[in-house]
This record gives structure tokens, C-alpha cells and sequence, in this order.
């Protein structure tokens, strides 16, 4: 609006509603009227993604080209825009640019600094498919850390949150991967893991930890594994055994840990 073309029917008849910049980039096929207009340093198209919002509809997205004032050049993901849509053609619509600035438009994009550029670049990874794929072979390494007991689920969410600003994971690929680390894998068994002559997880973490918290000299170490269900003298082999999985097995190894940590013996 403003300086700019203006849409006599939306500003008549146009629903009123907000539009959320989800993206933003120069338009390299701008015309040569567009390319003067440029020159003259009054507005310049960009191609904008916009998850579009009026009351009574469900949310929804559209991608165009718009005009942007020179002013606004830099708005950048998340800047909430004032919009006018067409009641028949949802697809359609216009920037109130005006009613931007009336909002405080020039504030909002002096604070966001040079998010612009940080976006620029997050919409380059985002459409490399190898630095993709590496970030969600990433993110799997650090899912078994978390269950591995090495890394917080805390900081796991926050190196995901990371890849997904920087577009090399999408918002439904980080919320799954926070959810897989909050849940943990089920129980060991004898089904996922069978039993080492005879004893299995439980057995043998319940007598590991009991060894421990009740603080057994290793003269009776023996006769206590025994008592809990371990052959006559093959501790030391069950236990090398056990704890070889343990190394190998990320799932094993974060009940090891968690068992390790918490678990009543008694």
C-alpha cells in the first residue's frame, strides 16, 4: 500500500489478518519496470513465504512474490505482517505496508539486526541435501549419547534446536527427535536380550549394583552372585559378558547407566 500498487477490490472487500514470515529472498526475475522502480530506491520484490492467519480459517501457507519497501528490505523469519486477503481467492493477497510501519515496522526490523543474513544462510543449508542428511546422522549419534547416559536430554534439545534455525532440520523433524529422547527404550528382557549362561538383565544388574550398595567384600562376592542366581563359579565370565554388551549396545548401556545410578537392589 502506500507508495506501492495498490489492489482497489482487496482494500474494499479484503479480509482483514496477520501474516508470519517464514522465509524471504530477493527476486532475481524481477522485470524491467521492477528493476527501475529498484533503482529509484522505492521498493523491490522479494519472494516471501507467509503462513497466513484470519479469523474463522485455519491456518495456511503461501509463497509469492510482493513488493517491499526499501525500508523493510531486511524483515526476516517470524515478523509479523498485516495482510488483506481476497474472501474467494485465499491465495491472493496484499501487504498492508502501511499499517506495518503504523506498528512500528521500522523498530521491529532495526531490532532483528542482521537476522536477514543469518536466514540467507539458513535457506542455503536447508535446500543441501548432504548437510541435511549429515545433520539427522548427527542428531541419531547424539540420541544415543542421551541414552547412553552421556548427554542431558536438555542438551541434546538444545543442539537440535540449533539445527533447526539453521534450516537443516525441519520444526516436525527436531519435535520428533526431542520426543524419541524424552522416551525411553524399553526394558531390557530376555526376548531383546537373551540371557548369559542363564542370567539375564536383570539378574545380573540387580547383583552388579547390589555388590556395590551394600558394599560386599570380594572375598563373598562369589557366594552372593551364586546367591542371586549365577552358575558356581562363572561370575567373572557372565559379567565380562554382560558388560561387553554394555559397550556395544546403546540401548543397554542407557539402562546400565540409569540402572547404575537409581536402582534399589533390595
Amino acid at each position: 500500500m502506500g507508495l506501492f500498487k495498490r489492489s482497489k477490490d482487496l482494500e474494499r472487500q479484503g479480509l482483514r489478518g496477520t501474516a508470519v514470515v517464514q522465509s524471504r529472498r530477493w527476486d532475481s526475475t524481477a522485470g524491467d519496470d521492477e528493476l527501475i522502480d529498484t533503482l529509484l530506491i522505492r521498493s523491490a520484490s522479494h519472494k516471501i513465504d507467509l503462513e497466513v492467519h484470519v479469523d474463522g480459517r485455519a491456518p495456511y501457507r503461501v509463497q509469492g512474490t510482493f513488493k517491499v519497501p526499501r525500508k523493510f528490505w531486511k524483515i526476516a523469519r517470524g515478523v509479523e505482517l498485516p495482510v488483506l486477503v481476497d474472501p474467494e481467492r485465499a491465495e491472493r493477497i496484499m501487504i498492508d505496508w502501511d499499517g506495518f510501519e503504523a506498528a512500528g515496522g521500522k523498530q521491529i526490523v532495526e531490532d532483528l539486526g542482521d537476522q536477514y543474513r543469518r536466514d540467507a544462510v539458513r535457506d542455503v543449508l536447508s535446500q543441501d541435501p548432504v548437510q541435511r542428511e549429515s545433520a539427522r546422522t548427527t542428531v541419531e549419534t547424539w540420541l544415543g549419547e542421551v541414552r547412553a547416559g552421556r548427554m542431558s536430554r536438555e542438551d541434546f534439545g538444545g543442539y537440535v534446536d540449533e539445527n533447526v534455525d539453521s534450516g537443516l532440520l525441519t520444526a516436525e523433524e527436531g519435535a520428533a527427535a526431542k520426543e524419541r529422547a524424552a522416551t525411553p527404550d524399553p526394558r531390557p528382557t530376555p526376548e531383546t536380550h537373551p540371557p548369559i549362561e542363564g542370567v539375564d538383565y536383570e539378574t545380573w544388574i540387580r547383583a552388579t549394583v547390589g555388590i556395590v550398595r551394600k558394599k560386599i567384600p570380594p572375598s563373598e562376592y562369589d557366594a552372593y552372585y551364586q546367591s542371586h542366581g549365577f552358575p558356581a563359579g562363572r561370575a567373572d565370565a557372565v559379567n565380562a559378558g554382560w558388560y561387553e554388551r554394555v559397550q556395544s549396545d546403546d540401548v543397554l548401556q542407557g539402562w546400565f547407566t540409569r540402572d547404575y545410578a537409581e536402582l534399589d537392589p533390595s
